[in-house]
C-alpha cells in the first residue's frame, strides 16, 4: 500500500505533462491534414494560420459561452413544410448591397462580437437600403461590454442583451484593434453615436433557420470547433479528426445541396486567408450549428 501513493502521483504527473505537451503542439499537423484528405473527399484540409497555432493559443480564441441570458428574445420553432423551402438560397445574392466584409478577430476570442454586429447590420439594410454599407463596431461591442469577458469569450445572446441596454457605435467610429480597453470616444476623438437592436429571435432547428434567412437575412450561430476545422480550405465540412478546441460564433446566410447532402453557407471572422476567403460550407447537423441561432436587427437607440 505504501507504494500506491507515489505510483498514483507519478501517473497524475504523467497525465498532466501529456496534456501540457499537447497544448504546446500545433492544432493540426501535416500528418493530420494528410489523413483527413486521404479518408474523404467532401472537403480539403490544408495549413492555415489557425491550424498552425499552438493548441493552447487556439483554445484561447474560441471561448464562446453558449448561454441564453434573459433578454427580449423570442424563440421560433416553426413547422415549415419541406416544399416551402428551396434546395438552395443565398442572402448575399438576394441582397448583395447588404453584405458585410470578412473580418479577422486575431487571437481575441470575440467571434460573438463579429457575428452579432454583422447580422444586425445586414438585417437592417435588408429592411431599409439606406443602411447599405453600414457596419457596427465589433471593437466597441467587445471592449465596452460588461456582459462578456471581452477577449476571453462571450455569446451572441449576451452581447445583444448588452447592446439593447447600452448601444453600439459604427465601425468607422471605432475600428478593430483587439484592445480590451473601452474607449468612450471615436478613434478620431469625436463623440460616439450609439445604435440598439430589436426583433431578437432564437432559432433552434434547420427549418426555422432557413425560413428566417429567406425572410429577414442572416443569423448568428455558435458551433463546436474541432481541431480539423481549423485546417479547412474548401468543400463541405464534416468532422473527421481531432478533439474539441472550443466554440465559435459565425454568420449563417444560406444553404445548398450537393447530391443528397445539404449544407449551410457561412462566414467566419478568421480573415480572408482562412477557408474560402473567409467563407465555409458545413453539412447540416454538424457541430451543433443549428441548435442556437440568433437573429436581430439594428435600430436607432431611443433617446
Amino acid at each position: 500500500m505504501k507504494f500506491l501513493v507515489p505510483f498514483l502521483l507519478l501517473i497524475s504527473c504523467s497525465i498532466s505533462l501529456s496534456v501540457e505537451s499537447q497544448d504546446e503542439l500545433s492544432v493540426f499537423s501535416q500528418d493530420d491534414i494528410n489523413y483527413v484528405n486521404s479518408v474523404q473527399t467532401s472537403w480539403t484540409a490544408g495549413h492555415t494560420w489557425v491550424s498552425s497555432l499552438k493548441l493552447k493559443e487556439a483554445k484561447g480564441m474560441m471561448i464562446d459561452f453558449q448561454n441564453e441570458e434573459s433578454l427580449n428574445i423570442r424563440y421560433v420553432e416553426e413547422d415549415i413544410s419541406a416544399e416551402a423551402i428551396p434546395s438552395s438560397f443565398l442572402a448575399n445574392a438576394t441582397w448583395p448591397s447588404c453584405v458585410t466584409p470578412i473580418q479577422n478577430q486575431g487571437s481575441c476570442s470575440a467571434g460573438y462580437a463579429f457575428a452579432s454586429t454583422a447580422v444586425m447590420a445586414e438585417r437592417a439594410c435588408i429592411v431599409n437600403s439606406r443602411y447599405a454599407g453600414v457596419i457596427y463596431s465589433a471593437q466597441y461591442a467587445m471592449s465596452c461590454s460588461t456582459a462578456t469577458t471581452k477577449c476571453s469569450g462571450g455569446s451572441v445572446t449576451s452581447i445583444y442583451n448588452w447592446i439593447q441596454q447600452n448601444g453600439v457605435c459604427l465601425a468607422n467610429c471605432q475600428s478593430w484593434t483587439g484592445s480590451t480597453v473601452c474607449n468612450s470616444l471615436c478613434d478620431n476623438g469625436t463623440p460616439l453615436s450609439l445604435f440598439s437592436v430589436k426583433d431578437v429571435f432564437s432559432y433552434q432547428n434547420a427549418a426555422s433557420i432557413q425560413n428566417a434567412i429567406m425572410t429577414n437575412g442572416p443569423i448568428a450561430s455558435s458551433m463546436t470547433v474541432y481541431q480539423d476545422f481549423t485546417s479547412y480550405t474548401s468543400g463541405i465540412y464534416v468532422y473527421v479528426k481531432g478533439g474539441v478546441v472550443g466554440s465559435q460564433a459565425v454568420k449563417m446566410f444560406g444553404w445548398g445541396t450537393n447530391g443528397n447532402v445539404n449544407y449551410w453557407v457561412c462566414s467566419n471572422s478568421w480573415g480572408t486567408t482562412w477557408g474560402m476567403q473567409g467563407y465555409f460550407l458545413i453539412q447540416f447537423g454538424q457541430c451543433k450549428i443549428e441548435q442556437l441561432g440568433i437573429g436581430a436587427m439594428a435600430t436607432a437607440r431611443p433617446t
